[in-house]
């Protein structure tokens, strides 16, 4: 049977492209984090390089910090800003099925050996899913842009 390993293949991952943005989740350190919420107390305006190049601004910021998406609360918190960071009624946001989400190993199907994939409709399952492509690290920042960078 075939197997693939998903765990940690990117630094960065698309959530969403809307008509005029995009939105990606990317891994932060401590010192990042840390760096935002000195901005967000001592100034007005909070401003952040990503590791890609983006200078975005709080308006930009759609969540920063620590999430587990088992947690009932971070889901609230997800489910809470989810119009902003997917449309799940576009039904494009395909993922594997058979996945193991601790050791990230996608196995193909019994039946044809072939890997099949599943439209997502909730916003935690598919958090959780690039989280696992991202190797779970222990910070991240979502934030939009607009599509044509």
């Amino acid at each position: 049977m075939k197997r693939i390993n998903i765990r940690g293949i990117y630094d960065k991952v698309a959530l969403h492209h809307f008509s005029t943005q995009s939105v990606y989740m990317e891994s932060l350190t401590d010192a990042e984090v840390k760096k935002l919420e000195d901005e967000a107390v001592n100034s007005k305006n909070i401003t952040f390089k990503t590791k890609y190049g983006y200078n975005i601004t709080q308006n930009e910021i759609l969540l920063y910090g620590k999430i587990n998406v088992d947690d009932e609360k971070d889901k609230l918190l997800l489910e809470s800003c989810e119009n902003k960071i997917w449309d799940w009624t576009q039904w494009n946001h395909l993922a594997y099925s058979g996945v193991d989400y601790e050791t990230g190993i996608v196995t193909a199907n019994e039946a044809n050996n072939n890997f099949l994939v599943y439209s997502m409709v909730d916003i935690s399952k598919w958090i959780k899913y690039h989280l696992l492509m991202m190797n779970y690290p222990k910070n991240i920042i979502i934030y939009k842009v607009p599509r044509r960078r």
